[in-house]
C-alpha cells in the first residue's frame, strides 16, 4: 500500500473491516501481505473520501460496488483494454433497440466494425461471444465502475495528473443512511442533483490514480510544457520518468 500512501494505523483499520483484500493471508510475524495491484486504487480512492469524512460504512458500500464490477470483468474475461470494443457493440445494440435499424442491419454493423482501422474500438469475434452472453443491463451496471477502478495511467498521460472538465466522480446519497451512489463524467453533477442529492463528495479520480502510479516529481516539466502548449494534441510532450 505504498503506492497509494495509506498510514499503517488505517491500512490495520480497514484490513479489519475489510475494506481491502489481501491475495492471501501472511503467515508469520514479518510478513507481508500481498494485493492485487487495483487494490492500491482502491486504496487511493478511499483514502481521499476518509480524508472528507466518509464513514467506514459508506466506504464498504463502494467499494462493494467496485468489487461486483471486477467480479463481473472476471466472470466473462474482460480485461480493460476490451471497454471500447464492448461499448461500441453495445452502442449498436442500443441503436437497433431505437429501431434505427433492424436485426440484419445490426449484423451488418457488427461485421463493419470487426475490421482492423477501429483499432480499440474493433469487433472481434471474442468480442461478439461476451456480446451474445451478457445482458446489456448487466454491462451498463458494471462498465463505469470497473473503467474507474481499473485505470493504471502512466507519467506520460500527463492530462491524468491535471483537472480537466468532465472528469469528476460524484459521490452521494439519496437519503439517510451510509450507502453512496457514484457517477463520473459531464453529467454525474447533473445526475447527482436529479436523484436527490443535497450535497454531494467530488473526486478527480484519473489525478488520484496518476499519482499512486507515478511519482509526483516524475515528469512536472512535462506537465508545464503540457500546460503551456494547451489543448493541441501534437504538441503534447513525453515525459520521462
Amino acid at each position: 500500500m505504498k503506492r497509494a500512501g495509506i498510514a499503517r494505523d488505517v491500512l490495520t483499520f480497514w484490513l479489519r473491516n475489510g475494506l481491502l483484500q489481501p491475495m492471501e493471508a501472511a503467515a508469520g510475524r514479518g510478513k507481508h501481505l500481498r494485493f492485487e495491484w487495483y487494490e492500491a486504487n482502491i486504496a487511493a480512492v478511499m483514502n481521499q473520501l476518509r480524508i472528507l469524512g466518509m464513514k467506514i460504512e459508506s466506504m464498504l458500500s463502494i467499494v462493494g460496488t467496485f468489487r461486483e464490477a471486477i467480479s463481473w470483468a472476471e466472470s466473462y474475461g474482460i480485461q480493460p483494454s476490451d471497454l471500447p470494443a464492448l461499448d461500441t457493440i453495445f452502442t449498436l445494440h442500443k441503436k437497433r433497440i431505437n429501431r434505427l435499424y433492424d436485426d440484419a442491419g445490426l449484423v451488418k454493423m457488427i461485421e463493419q466494425f470487426s475490421d482492423e482501422k477501429y483499432a480499440e474500438a474493433r469487433i472481434t469475434d471474442r468480442i461478439k461471444k461476451i456480446y451474445y452472453k451478457m445482458p446489456k443491463d448487466e454491462f451498463y451496471q458494471h462498465r463505469d465502475p470497473f473503467m474507474i477502478i481499473t485505470e493504471q495511467p502512466e507519467a506520460s498521460d500527463v492530462r491524468q495528473a491535471v483537472y480537466q472538465y468532465g472528469k469528476l466522480t460524484y459521490f452521494w446519497r439519496s437519503g439517510e443512511g451510509e450507502k453512496y451512489i457514484f457517477a463520473w463524467g459531464e453529467a454525474a453533477e447533473f445526475r447527482s442533483m436529479c436523484e436527490g442529492s443535497v450535497s454531494s463528495i467530488a473526486l478527480d479520480i484519473p489525478t488520484i490514480l496518476w499519482r499512486v502510479w507515478n511519482n509526483p516529481e516524475d515528469g512536472i516539466g512535462g506537465l508545464l510544457a503540457w500546460m503551456k502548449a494547451g489543448d493541441d494534441e501534437e504538441a503534447k510532450p513525453e515525459v520521462e520518468v
